[in-house]
């Protein structure tokens, strides 16, 4: 009999089903997909900071100087012009702002195009999701600057996605302010790890993430085009290799 999720994809005349983003020591229970035609690609790595301190001052204490310097000088420029960081109330009521500051990220991505994600999608997470979701807003002089979309799983911090306003992000590193404050969140709050997710890995290996494999699992519904896709998503897909960083001291 056809697995139901084969159903579903053929009723609604999609051809492709892909389960994405899997962590190692997931691999050996999803690849028993492979027995049934799903074929083992990569996606772009994930950027993951294992959690080893007690404080954030500690984490910052813990790094060399250079990586710390950077740290420092942009939170002292986006204080020092009126920003703030807060975990928004209420925020399904937000969606629709929610929305097109992740869009303005969205139209200036190089690397990766996700899927387009719409105030329905901010909606719904932070409505169905209520203990395992925050938003964290970043303000400047009371001016919405960029958002970030967490969930919080037993052991993990994950940032999901970001919202940017470019003009104040250039002028008040905002984007990497937010890094620094997820990063305080995690610490404060007792995770083990932060997943930061794939893209704009410089900025999150110098906060000192680690680059993370992340598998994923493809199969066309036609035999013949189940045979080539797979190959031609592997061949289009950027292989980005990162310089080593020794952002700690040990």
């Amino acid at each position: 009999m056809e697995p139901i999720l084969w159903r579903i994809a053929r009723n609604l005349r999609i051809r492709t089903i892909l389960f994405r983003d899997f962590f190692e020591p997931e691999w050996r229970f999803f690849d028993h997909l492979l027995t049934h035609g799903y074929t083992a690609l990569y996606n772009l790595p994930a950027a993951v900071l294992r959690i080893a301190w007690d404080s954030f001052n500690d984490y910052q204490q813990s790094m060399r100087s250079h990586y710390r310097y950077k740290i420092i000088r942009r939170m002292k420029s986006f204080y020092a012009h009126g920003g703030r960081m807060d975990i928004l109330e209420e925020p399904s009521a937000y969606a629709d702002k929610l929305a097109l500051l992740w869009r303005n990220v969205y139209d200036h991505a190089h690397e990766y195009r996700r899927e387009v994600l719409g105030a329905d999608f901010f909606r719904s997470v932070c409505e169905i999701l209520p203990d395992n979701s925050s938003v964290l807003v970043a303000r400047i002089q009371g001016q919405w600057a960029g958002f970030s979309l967490l969930l919080h799983d037993d052991t993990t911090l994950t940032q999901l996605f970001c919202g940017l306003d470019y003009a104040l992000n250039s002028d008040y590193n905002v984007y990497f302010n937010m890094l620094y404050k997820v990063t305080e969140i995690g610490i404060q709050q007792g995770y083990q790890d932060i997943d930061f997710g794939i893209t704009t890995m410089i900025p999150k290996l110098d906060i000192g993430a680690d680059v993370v494999t992340l598998r994923m699992y493809m199969k066309n519904l036609n035999p013949s085009a189940n045979r080539i896709v797979p190959w031609l998503f592997t061949a289009m897909a950027p292989h980005t290799r990162y310089a080593e960083r020794h952002v700690f001291t040990s």
